[in-house]
């Protein structure tokens, strides 16, 4: 897409530009093997002259091009009559469900041709425009009464409305699209790109021309904007509540008018602005020797509650900027236990595969918490421990993708929880000793390779003291302790991201130790 944004930007500067002696031209190329001719021509600026543009095509030998042709299936230039420059959608979808063959589809052949092919006609064009809401409408309409069986004039009743039918299939709906979301929601995405990926060429294009001094979220639409640019800028809203900074250093993110505090629903800091200017970073608040958080200028401005979720949330040591995250999944779900492990599509997949207590169908449990205790009354112990090792499956499976890229199939997850499950009944059934069972209760500490540093550490916490603690051991092959450190950081942390910051400050010593003799080669272990 960012190909066709520049294209399109470039195409609506040069015709903006109507003064000054200097024209531009942007050629329009069609090359497989060699230059075809033909299918190549030239736009120019509104501003070139009839001579110049004559000179140059008989040069080229080929021919110029208007604004009413069209650029990768997409009109280049956008009048006042929006619905009209887009209207060609419309048709493709009417011809596509006026075809005789369509007339005997049932119910189910009819959703997986209103998903599969009608749905998918404006998608490529939504992802660049936002096209208009009358024009949307119809859309919705077109699939409505496709769906209830209206032919020429005959009219029948919809017995339920588009909303409804909307909805997710566990909601009670059939997970039609609704066009208007669908449409903002891949233009949000594009603006995502914008902020994720400042380098890229077309980040670059629009941050010269609409934002050079700001960022984009501040950026004004400006006067006569591109209407790729008012586009995006409609999907501004959607991005900033499903956005949040994730705190680095401070200096991007304002204390008073940024997402960053991690407390839902608001994600910000409500209490009244003191001590410090309506425009302060979240720099302002932090100890710039130490990178710690000043705690008694963090309590004195934003008073005790607030101040104890921010001194929980952890500093960049490295000085690393604010980072914006998404908040939510890739579909728009809030993410929780019960979405991870149950009610995504991916894992549904999985439970698809299990005997059919597991179907979805079965439970509709709120949280999964209420999930299991619901699965726990109305299943045998047999099917309860098959539940559980299946859910640790669908949780390896999705962090293997999230952070290897590596796919497994649902087949294959269901397949490995029955295997495991009946290996490890298999290995209980086994009668073990004294000496095996003890080394079963204790971690037994396993050396580095000869001549490596080993590090271990461990995190602490003092709710009591407010403070975390971290110890770090460092011994060589043979056990012998090297070295050994302590320290501590005020407020609590959660017990997850405690023992990571231990891992954080293990890298620090052993990268400060590298200079000494001993700590030539290092292993880090929890």
């Amino acid at each position: 897409m960012d190909n066709v944004m520049v294209a399109f930007e470039t195409l609506h500067s040069m015709k903006r530009k109507g003064k000054g002696q200097q024209g531009y031209m942007a050629v329009k190329l069609d090359m497989s093997k060699q230059l075809n001719k033909a299918k190549t021509s030239i736009f120019f600026s509104s501003n070139t002259k009839k001579a110049t543009k004559d000179y140059i095509l008989t040069l080229a030998g080929t021919c110029s091009t208007s604004s009413y042709e069209k650029y990768l299936g997409l009109p280049t230039l956008i009048g006042r009559s929006r619905h009209a420059a887009f209207k060609g959608i419309l048709d493709r979808m009417r011809s596509r469900i006026s075809n005789w063959k369509t007339k005997f589809l049932s119910q189910a052949g009819k959703e997986i041709l209103l998903k599969a092919v009608i749905q998918a006609l404006p998608t490529y064009c939504m992802g660049v425009f936002k096209l208009p809401k009358s024009l949307l409408n119809e859309f919705n309409r077109v699939m409505h009464h496709f769906w209830w069986g209206h032919m020429n004039q005959e009219k029948k009743v919809h017995w339920v409305s588009w909303n409804q039918m909307g909805k997710a299939k566990g909601a009670g709906g059939l997970g039609f699209r609704d066009f208007e979301s669908f449409n903002l929601s891949l233009l949000a995405k594009q603006g995502w790109r914008l902020i994720q990926y400042p380098n890229s060429l077309a980040a670059t294009v629009f941050k010269t021309k609409y934002y050079s001094k700001s960022d984009f979220f501040q950026a004004k639409i400006g006067a006569r904007p591109s209407f790729i640019w008012r586009s995006l800028c409609a999907a501004r809203g959607l991005l900033e509540k499903g956005s949040i900074w994730r705190i680095g250093n401070g200096q991007d993110a304002k204390i008073w008018n940024c997402r960053w505090l991690p407390r839902p629903t608001s994600f910000m800091v409500q209490s009244p602005v003191q001590g410090l200017s309506a425009e302060a970073r979240v720099t302002e608040l932090i100890d710039g020797d130490t990178k710690q958080w000043n705690s008694a200028l963090v309590h004195g401005t934003l008073g005790p509650e607030i101040a104890e979720i921010v001194l929980k949330i952890p500093i960049s040591v490295t000085g690393a900027r604010d980072k914006l995250i998404w908040t939510e999944t890739k579909d728009g779900e809030e993410e929780s236990t019960t979405h991870a492990l149950w009610s995504c599509p991916s894992a549904m997949d999985v439970w698809n595969q299990g005997p059919t207590v597991f179907q979805k169908s079965s439970n509709n449990a709120g949280d999964f918490k209420s999930l299991v205790e619901k699965s726990s009354a109305s299943s045998y112990q047999d099917s309860l421990e098959l539940f559980s090792v299946t859910a640790k499956g669908i949780w390896q499976r999705r962090n293997r993708m999230l952070f290897e890229n590596a796919f497994t199939y649902p087949s294959q997850v269901a397949r490995q929880a029955v295997d495991l499950l009946e290996s490890f009944k298999a290995a209980q059934a086994q009668p073990k000793n004294r000496t095996q069972h003890s080394q079963d209760l204790f971690s037994i500490w396993m050396p580095p390779p000869m001549n490596t540093i080993k590090i271990n550490w461990d995190a602490a916490l003092s709710v009591a003291k407010n403070r975390t603690g971290f110890g770090l051991v460092a011994r060589n092959h043979q056990g012998s302790i090297v070295s050994t450190k302590k320290l501590s950081s005020g407020g609590v942390l959660e017990p997850l991201l405690a023992e990571a910051l231990g891992g954080l400050h293990a890298v620090t010593w052993a990268k400060e130790e590298v200079g000494n003799q001993l700590w030539w080669k290092v292993t880090l272990r929890l």
